[in-house]
C-alpha cells in the first residue's frame, strides 16, 4: 500500500519551520499556567526580598544581597515552574477534600480544547493536508495511483463499446489505451488542486480535527498528558530559572551599590 500523506512527519515540519506558530499553540494553552508563574515569583520574591533585606540589615557584607538573590531568583522560578506540572498524578488531601495537582495538569480537558481548536484552525486543516499531498516528498505516489485509477477507468470504459475502441485506436495509434489514460491522468492532475480547493470546507467538516484531537488528548492519563506537552517546556526551563537568579543578582549589585554611596 503506497503512504501519501505521513502526518506525523507534515506535523513536526510544520512546526519546526514557523517556531512564532508553535509559541502561539503553547502560549494560548499555558496562558493561565504562565500568569501564575509571574505571579508566583512576584510574592515569593517579595517574601524572600524581606528576609534578604532583614539579613542585611545584621550582615552587612558586599555579597550578601547578591548571593541570596542568585538563590532566591532561582528558587522562586524552579518553584514556580514545579507546581505547574507537579504532582503528574492526583494527589488527595484531608481525605478528599482537595487535590494536589500539577495547574497545567488539572486543566486537561481546557488545554485539550484550546489546542484541538488552534492545531485544527492552524496547522492541520483540509487545504493544508490536500496541499501538502500534492506537492510534498510524497506526490510522485498519489499521482501513481491516480494514474493507475484513471488507466482502469479508460480500460473499463473501452472494454464495454468495440466502436469505441476501434475509434480511439484509428485516433491514437497503437496501444491506445495506454495513451488515452495518459491524457486523462495529465487532465485530472490539472484539475485537482482547484477541486480540492472547493471541497476543503467539506473536508473540514468531514475530518473532525478539533474533535478528534479534544477528545483523544482529553482521554490520556495524567501522565501520558505531562509526557506529551511538558518536554516542549522542559527543554528551556533552566533558562527561566537561570534568568531569574541573574536578574536577582544585578538587581542584588545594584542595591548594595547604591546602600554603600548613599543613594
Amino acid at each position: 500500500m503506497r503512504v501519501v500523506f505521513d502526518l506525523d512527519a507534515y506535523f513536526v515540519g510544520a512546526m519546526v519551520r514557523d517556531k512564532e506558530l508553535l509559541n502561539q499553540i503553547f502560549i494560548r494553552c499555558g496562558h493561565r499556567e504562565l500568569r501564575v508563574i509571574r505571579s508566583l515569583g512576584a510574592w515569593l520574591g517579595g517574601f524572600f526580598g524581606l528576609l534578604q533585606a532583614i539579613l542585611y540589615v545584621f550582615y552587612d557584607s558586599f555579597w550578601v544581597l547578591p548571593v541570596s538573590g542568585l538563590i532566591v531568583g532561582c528558587f522562586t522560578n524552579w518553584l514556580a515552574l514545579k507546581v505547574i506540572f507537579a504532582p503528574v498524578d492526583p494527589v488527595p488531601l484531608c481525605g478528599g477534600c482537595c487535590v494536589l495537582h500539577g495547574l497545567f495538569l488539572a486543566r486537561q480537558k481546557g488545554v485539550a480544547a484550546e489546542y484541538g481548536r488552534t492545531v485544527a484552525g492552524e496547522v492541520l486543516t483540509a487545504r493544508n493536508i490536500t496541499g501538502a499531498m500534492l506537492t510534498g516528498p510524497r506526490a510522485a505516489a498519489l499521482h501513481a495511483i491516480l494514474a493507475r485509477h484513471c488507466a482502469a477507468a479508460v480500460d473499463a470504459t473501452l472494454a464495454k463499446s468495440a466502436q469505441l475502441h476501434a475509434l480511439v485506436a484509428s485516433a491514437a495509434g497503437p496501444g491506445p489505451a495506454a495513451e488515452v489514460a495518459a491524457v486523462v491522468t495529465e487532465a485530472v492532475a490539472t484539475a485537482l488542486p482547484e477541486l480540492l480547493r472547493e471541497l476543503c470546507p467539506l473536508l473540514d467538516r468531514s475530518l473532525q480535527i478539533e474533535r478528534t484531537l479534544r477528545q483523544r488528548l482529553g482521554a490520556l492519563s495524567s501522565r501520558e498528558f505531562e509526557r506529551m506537552l511538558h518536554p516542549v517546556f522542559e527543554e528551556d526551563e533552566w533558562k527561566l530559572v537561570l534568568l531569574g537568579g541573574v536578574l536577582a543578582v544585578g538587581i542584588g549589585i545594584l542595591q548594595t551599590t547604591l546602600i554603600n554611596t548613599g543613594c
